[in-house]
């Protein structure tokens, strides 16, 4: 799973880091040409789900 997060949002980087998400890579002027973004992944695992209740 990726996603775009704005470098000075600190407090959702802290979120998604917690969460297992790694930075990928910088991209400069990627919000109107003026902020930043960082681009983050995770690797998603796939859960059993059981259909006996």
């Amino acid at each position: 799973m990726l996603l775009e997060v704005a470098t000075d949002n600190a407090e959702a980087i802290s979120f998604y880091l917690g969460h297992g998400f790694k930075i990928v890579v910088f991209i400069k002027g990627y919000y109107y040409g003026i902020k930043d973004a960082y681009v983050m992944g995770r690797i998603l695992g796939s859960k059993r789900v059981s259909i006996h209740g």
